[in-house]
Parts: C-alpha cells; sequence; structure tokens
C-alpha cells in the first residue's frame, strides 16, 4: 500500500504539473484573445471611421453630380478647370479601386478569422469537457482516499491488536502517509481553485467571441452598405465621364469654329483697311476736284469782270463813233450785250451746277467716311 501510494502521488505530482502548464498556456490564450479583442475594437473603429468618410465621399459626389449639370452650361469658365478635374477623377477612380481591393482582402481575412474563431470555441468546449472529466475524477480520487483513510483506521486497530512492535513503524509511515494527503488535499484544492479560474476566464473569453461574432456581424454590414454605394460612385463617375467627352467633342466644334470665326474677321479687317485706303483717295482726289472747281469758279469771275470792261469799252467805242449808223450800231449793240450776258449766265449756270454737285459729293462722303471710322474703331474696341 505504501509502495501504491507513493505512485498515486507522483502521478498526482505528474497532474499538478500538466494541469500548471494548462494553467499558463491557458493564460497565454486568455492574453492572446484580449490583444485580439483589442485589435478587433481598432479595426471597428477604423471601420466606423471608413464608413463616415466614405458617406462623405457619397455626399459630396452628390453634389459634383448637381454641379457638373451647372458646369455642362457653363463651358466657356470650365475650359481651363476640366483638364486638372479629369486627372483628380482619374485619381480617385485608381483610389477607389485600390479600396475595393482592400476591402475584399479584409473580407477574406475576417472570414478566415471568422473560420479560427470557431475552430478555438470547438476546443474550448471540448477543453471544458475534459476539464469536467478530470473534476469527475478528482471527486471519484477524493472518496477513494476516503474509503482508504478509513481501512488504515481499521488496520492500524488490527496492527495494534496484532503487533505493538511494528505499530510505531506503521504509526510513522501513516504520518508520512497523512503528510502525503494533506499535500495531495492542499495541490488538489489549487487544481480546484485554478480550474475554478479557468472555468470564470473561459467564461469571459466566451463572451468576448459572442461580442467579436456581434461586431463583426455590424462590420460585415457596414462593408455591404460601403460596397453599395461604392458602386453608386462607380455609375456616377462613369456618367460623369461621358458627360466631360460630350463637353470636350462641343469644345473642339466651338474652337474649330472660332477659328474659322477669327480667319473671317482677318479677311473683313484687310477689305476695310483697303476701303479705307480708297476713300483716302478718293478723299484727296474730292479736295482736288473742289480746289480746280474753286479756280474756275474764280475764272469765270475774272471773265465775267473782262466782258464788264470790255463791255465799257464798247460803250467808250459807240459814244466816239458817233451815230454814224446809229441803227446798225444799235442792233449790233443790242445783240452783242444779249450775246454777252446769255454766254455769261451760262457759264456761270453750269459753274453753280457743277459746284453745288460737288458739295453734295463732298458732303456725301464726309458723312460715309465719318460712319465707316466709326464703325471700324467700335469693331477694334469690341476686339
Amino acid at each position: 500500500m505504501y509502495d501504491k501510494l507513493d505512485v498515486m502521488y507522483d502521478k498526482l505530482d505528474v497532474m499538478y504539473d500538466k494541469l500548471d502548464v494548462m494553467y499558463d498556456k491557458l493564460d497565454v490564450m486568455y492574453d492572446k484573445l484580449d490583444v485580439m479583442y483589442d485589435k478587433l475594437d481598432v479595426m471597428y473603429d477604423k471601420l466606423d471611421v471608413m464608413y463616415d468618410k466614405l458617406d462623405v465621399m457619397y455626399d459630396k459626389l452628390d453634389v459634383m453630380y448637381d454641379k457638373l449639370d451647372v458646369m455642362y452650361d457653363k463651358l466657356d469658365v470650365m475650359y481651363d478647370k476640366l483638364d486638372v478635374m479629369y486627372d483628380k477623377l482619374d485619381v480617385m477612380y485608381d483610389k477607389l479601386d485600390v479600396m475595393y481591393d482592400k476591402l475584399d482582402v479584409m473580407y477574406d481575412k475576417l472570414d478566415v478569422m471568422y473560420d479560427k474563431l470557431d475552430v478555438m470555441y470547438d476546443k474550448l468546449d471540448v477543453m471544458y469537457d475534459k476539464l469536467d472529466v478530470m473534476y469527475d475524477k478528482l471527486d471519484v480520487m477524493y472518496d477513494k482516499l476516503d474509503v482508504m483513510y478509513d481501512k488504515l483506521d481499521v488496520m492500524y486497530d488490527k496492527l495494534d491488536v496484532i503487533c505493538d512492535d511494528k505499530l510505531d513503524v506503521m504509526y510513522d509511515k501513516l504520518d508520512v502517509m497523512y503528510d502525503k494527503l494533506d499535500v495531495m488535499y492542499d495541490k488538489l484544492d489549487v487544481m480546484y481553485d485554478k480550474l475554478d479560474v479557468m472555468y470564470d476566464k473561459l467564461d469571459v473569453m466566451y463572451d468576448k467571441l459572442d461580442v467579436m461574432y456581434d461586431k463583426l456581424d455590424v462590420m460585415y454590414d457596414k462593408l455591404d452598405v460601403m460596397y453599395d454605394k461604392l458602386d453608386v460612385m462607380y455609375d456616377k463617375l462613369d456618367v460623369m465621364y461621358d458627360k466631360l467627352d460630350v463637353m470636350y467633342d462641343k469644345l473642339d466644334v466651338m474652337y474649330d469654329k472660332l477659328d474659322v470665326m477669327y480667319d473671317k474677321l482677318d479677311v473683313m479687317y484687310d477689305k476695310l483697311d483697303v476701303m479705307y485706303d480708297k476713300l483716302d483717295v478718293m478723299y484727296d482726289k474730292l479736295d482736288v476736284m473742289y480746289d480746280k472747281l474753286d479756280v474756275m469758279y474764280d475764272k469765270l469771275d475774272l471773265m465775267y469782270d473782262k466782258l464788264d470792261v470790255m463791255y465799257d469799252k464798247l460803250d467808250i467805242l459807240r459814244a466816239l463813233c458817233g451815230r454814224v449808223n446809229s441803227a446798225e450800231a444799235q442792233i449790233n449793240h443790242y445783240g452783242l450785250r444779249r450775246m454777252a450776258l446769255r454766254g455769261v449766265a451760262r457759264g456761270f449756270g453750269r459753274c453753280s451746277t457743277l459746284k453745288g454737285k460737288a458739295r453734295r459729293i463732298y458732303d456725301q462722303t464726309a458723312i460715309g467716311t465719318f460712319r465707316l471710322l466709326l464703325k471700324i474703331g467700335m469693331e477694334r474696341f469690341w476686339e
């Protein structure tokens, strides 16, 4: 019996050591679960931030979509800014692709984590069942030790009766056995306490896993929402890209038309320069004509004065000649006077007509030239 008790004592030591190892491993698992729990909290917070940022981006894209309708009408103002916007949209498109790929990776990693947690949960169930079995076995061992203790009492009594010499030895051995049983009892108490601690920690781990599972569900739902919003953003970006293509084509057409208009304005400007030069030449020629008409008018005045002098001289000749052939002289006198007056009047009338026509041509030309110069000046001002 003493040898058997030694063997039992050794086995209990081994069990105690194994339970210590299990206890340490459970502590490590508990710490790792705490770390996982903290990391999931951080991931959860980051996903909340990403979710909020995606909401902001979604709202901003709605605003951009509305503003693009207004920008579509203001092509002249946005011509220089469209290139910058096009580059930024390319960058956003690339970033959205990267985000989409990262979300896929996160989704796959969460699936892996979920599977690993299931495995851990199953292993913890197995451990819990084994601990229950161990606890039951320890109860059985404790009962057997009680029975053994009772039997030892009986044996002790019998040994007192049978052999007084061996009683001391047996008594000493029983003391040793009693001490060992005390140690075993203490160790079993410690094992029981540790198992209680392990049970409590497993409960905490179970609760934390429930919380982690709920958070993962929330994260999964938010990722679904983010995926839908990214789809909407992708569709709106496609619409924006198509509208920008249309705007680009219209700007090309407008640019070509402006080139044609610019060339035509150059031709018109050259023709107006030629017309302006021709009008200058006409104006100079009219000035020359006007000066020549003034000279002709002065010469006709001189001719009229000379005819008056000639008329006076004829009167003097008539007085000197007397009344020789008075009838014929009077006829000739009146004929010459009538002819001279008729010629002077005809010449003066023609000169007056030419002078009036020249004046009208000059006035009309001056008015037309002024209007043309005013028109050219206004066109150059608007240019």
